[in-house]
C-alpha cells in the first residue's frame, strides 16, 4: 500500500473505534503517524494513558469486516468519498457542532458541502396535499435562487424539496441514517440516483452496509441543521423528526422559519406552535433571504466563512493575534478559538519565539 493509502485506513479505522469523539481521533492519528509501522502502532496507542476505557476496549471489538467493506466501497467509484475531519473537504459548519463525526461518507460531488447558501427544508412524512405543495414551491423558488437544499431523503416533505430543486437544476444534499450504499426508503433509489446525477451529494455518518436503524434517525438530524445556514419546517407535528432537527438548530444557533399551514390538521401543530414561539412565520423565499447576506446575491457577493479568512490572513502575513483582530473585525474569542481549532488539525503551527502563526506547507 501506499502511504496515502495507510494514511486513509488508519483514519478510517480510528474514526471507526472512536465513533465520533474526534478530539480522541485526532490524538490517535498524531500518535499512529509518530510510531510509523501500522501494526506496531496499533499496539502501542492501546497503551496510552489518558485514552478512555470505552475506546481502549474498542481495539479489542473493532470490526475489522467492517473497515474493509469501507475501503473497498471507496475505491470502487471516484464518486465514493471518505472525509476525514482533518480534510479540506470537510465542512466548517459541522466542525461547529456538537459531536462532529469524525468521518463522513459521501456519493456525489462532496465539494457542495461547503457552499454557503445552504437551507435545510423538513417536516412530516405523512405530509399533506397542501404541505407537499408548500414544500415544493419554497424549495423551487429557493434553488432558482442558487440556495442549496438540504434534508434527509424522506417520504413527504423531504421528498418533495428534492425534487423540486432538482427541477429547477439546483443543488441538493441528502443526510442519510443508513450508509450511503442502502438507500431507504427503496422507493427513493431514483431520487437518490438523480440528486447524485445532477451534481448533489448522499452523505451519511454511518458506515458502509449500515441498516435503517430507528435510532440513528434523529441523530442524523444534528448533520441537517448543521450544515445548513437555516431551517424551514414546512409542515410538522409537535413530536416529530422535524422538531428534533429544529432543537438541534436552535442549539448550533441557526434561524428557524417556519410556513404556516392549516389549525384543523395534527401535522400542522407544531409548525403553528413554532410561530407562537418566535420563529419566523413566512410565505415565500424573500422571506427567508432577507436574513442572510448572501439572500442578494446582485448586490452583495458570499463572504467567506472566518475560519477561511483567517488562513487567508496568515499566507498574506497578517499572521500575529493583534494583527488579525485588528484586520478581520471579528469577535477576539472567535479569532482565538479558530486559531486554537486550526493548530490542532495541523493545518497551521505557532513560531514561539516570533509569536505568529504560519501555513503548514503540507495543506
Amino acid at each position: 500500500m501506499t502511504n496515502k493509502t495507510i494514511d486513509i485506513a488508519t483514519k478510517l479505522w480510528l474514526s471507526l473505534l472512536c465513533r465520533g469523539q474526534h478530539k480522541w481521533w485526532h490524538l490517535l492519528l498524531q500518535a499512529a503517524r509518530c510510531m510509523g509501522a501500522p501494526s506496531r502502532s496499533w499496539l502501542a496507542m492501546k497503551r496510552l494513558a489518558p485514552l478512555p476505557e470505552s475506546i481502549k476496549r474498542g481495539f479489542d471489538v473493532i470490526d475489522w469486516a467492517e473497515a474493509h467493506r469501507c475501503l473497498t466501497w471507496y475505491d470502487a467509484s471516484s464518486h465514493h468519498h471518505l472525509i476525514f475531519y482533518d480534510d479540506a473537504l470537510y465542512p466548517d459548519r459541522l466542525r461547529q457542532i456538537d459531536s462532529p463525526p469524525t468521518c463522513l461518507f459521501a456519493y456525489g460531488d462532496p465539494s457542495v458541502l461547503n457552499q454557503q447558501a445552504l437551507l435545510a427544508v423538513v417536516g412530516a412524512r405523512k405530509a399533506t396535499v397542501s404541505g407537499l405543495m408548500s414544500a415544493d414551491m419554497i424549495a423551487s423558488d429557493l434553488a432558482s435562487k442558487e440556495v442549496g437544499i438540504v434534508s434527509g431523503l424522506a417520504l413527504g416533505i423531504d421528498a418533495a424539496a428534492h425534487q423540486a430543486c432538482l427541477r429547477q437544476k439546483g443543488v441538493t444534499i441528502a443526510f442519510m441514517g443508513t450508509g450511503c450504499d442502502t438507500i431507504y426508503p427503496k422507493e427513493h433509489r431514483a431520487l437518490a440516483q438523480d440528486i447524485v446525477a445532477h451534481g448533489g451529494v448522499l452523505v451519511s455518518e454511518y458506515p458502509v452496509g449500515t441498516p435503517p436503524l430507528a435510532r440513528h434517525f434523529p441523530q442524523r438530524n444534528r448533520l441537517v441543521s448543521g450544515l445548513s445556514a437555516g431551517v424551514i419546517v414546512v409542515e410538522a407535528a409537535k413530536r416529530s423528526g422535524a422538531m428534533i432537527t429544529v432543537n438541534e438548530a436552535l442549539k448550533q444557533g441557526k434561524e428557524v422559519f417556519a410556513i404556516p399551514q392549516s389549525i384543523h390538521s395534527s401535522q400542522s401543530s407544531g409548525t403553528l406552535w413554532l410561530i407562537q414561539q418566535g420563529a419566523k412565520c413566512v410565505t415565500s423565499s424573500k422571506d427567508i433571504l432577507e436574513e442572510y447576506a448572501w439572500g442578494n446575491r446582485s448586490q452583495q457577493p458570499l463572504q467567506a466563512s472566518l475560519t477561511q479568512r483567517v488562513i487567508l490572513a496568515i499566507e498574506q502575513g497578517i499572521n500575529t493575534e493583534q494583527a488579525m483582530m485588528a484586520h478581520l473585525q471579528a469577535s477576539p474569542q472567535a479569532i482565538l478559538e479558530i486559531l486554537i481549532e486550526l493548530c490542532g488539525r495541523g493545518v497551521i503551527s505557532l513560531d514561539l519565539c516570533r509569536q505568529c502563526f504560519f501555513v503548514e506547507k503540507s495543506r
